[in-house]
């Protein structure tokens, strides 16, 4: 993976994993915002806060 800059692994606790699963629903619409290392996921089931562990490489934005 040295050779790899422009992948990004990321690691989701389980709690994280579960909570984003209770959102799942049939023609679920979601909503996504991402600032700095915090990403926040919004339905019409509910709102997580995801802060992801970084294993490999580095979080970036949409704009760098």
């Amino acid at each position: 993976m040295q050779r790899l800059n422009n992948l990004t692994v990321l690691n989701l606790p389980t709690e994280t994993t579960l909570a984003l699963a209770a959102l799942a629903s049939r023609n679920m619409q979601l909503q996504c915002a991402i600032q700095e290392e915090h990403i926040m996921m919004t339905s019409d089931a509910g709102m997580i806060e995801i802060e992801p562990k970084i294993l490999h490489g580095r979080f970036r934005s949409a704009d760098g």
